[in-house]
Parts: C-alpha cells; sequence; structure tokens
C-alpha cells in the first residue's frame, strides 16, 4: 500500500453534496469548475443552485432516496451537478462519461435492478433495452 507523507484528511459526518457546497455561498462569484479547452466557468454561486434546482427536478418527476442514479453525460463542468444532484436526495449516484462505449455502460448497470437517469438518447434507449430483456427473462420463469 502507497501511504501520503501528508496527514489524513478529516471529512465530517455529512451528506456529500452538503460538504461540497458548504461554503458556496462566500465563495460566490469564484469559478468552482472550469472547462480546461474553453475556458467556461461556473461560479459557486450557480453550481450550488444547479444542484438544488436539479434535486427539486428530480424529486418532482418522482426520483427518491435508496435509488439508483446514473448520469450518462459528456465531460463539461455541468457534468457535477446531475450527480451531485442525485446524492442531495440521497440517491446512490453512478456517474459515467459519454466515452464510455454502450456494451461497457449495459454491463455496469444490468444489475441495477432499478434506476433513474436523466434521459438521454442513449441511456434512454439502453434503459428500453435493458427492460425488454429483462421481460423476456421474466416470461420465461
Amino acid at each position: 500500500m502507497i501511504r501520503s507523507p501528508f496527514p489524513d484528511i478529516e471529512f465530517p459526518d455529512i451528506p456529500l453534496p452538503e460538504f461540497v457546497l458548504a461554503r458556496a455561498a462566500e465563495r460566490g462569484d469564484k469559478p468552482a469548475l472550469i472547462d480546461a479547452p474553453s475556458g467556461r466557468a461556473i461560479t459557486y454561486e450557480q453550481l450550488a443552485a444547479a444542484v438544488r434546482a436539479g434535486a427539486g427536478g428530480l424529486a418532482d418527476r418522482g426520483f427518491g432516496q435508496g435509488e439508483v442514479f446514473a448520469h450518462y453525460a459528456p465531460n463539461l463542468p455541468e457534468y457535477a451537478v446531475a450527480p451531485e444532484a442525485g446524492e442531495w436526495l440521497q440517491q446512490a449516484t453512478l456517474a459515467i462519461r459519454a466515452r464510455v462505449p454502450l456494451e461497457v455502460l449495459r454491463d455496469v448497470i444490468q444489475p441495477f435492478p432499478t434506476f433513474s437517469e436523466i434521459h438521454m438518447a442513449a441511456l434512454k434507449a439502453l434503459r428500453h433495452e435493458i427492460a425488454l430483456a429483462r421481460n423476456a427473462v421474466g416470461a420465461e420463469a
């Protein structure tokens, strides 16, 4: 095992989104996430607002505590918003970069009996394919 020469980091016993956004208000318009190729940034204030709005939107759509939340998107500053929103609702979050081939993605999400997702076309089609496969297996039993 490789150990850091630095002391262990202590994390408070609070949910991750609460920890991540704890000082967002005081950091306000400072960049929280920066897209390296374009230089486009999301500020702490924008990030906190987007996570809260995203969590509210997910809750309004029936996503709830204890579900698995699959997020499949390109690697942009906004990529962090959806997983944080899912974790705000105490969902298990599965963040998957859009460069992951669909064959690999299928293997990753197949074991979960139910999951919520942001409906990007590829993930929606894959969810439909998995549901059809599960229904076929259930019909054979």
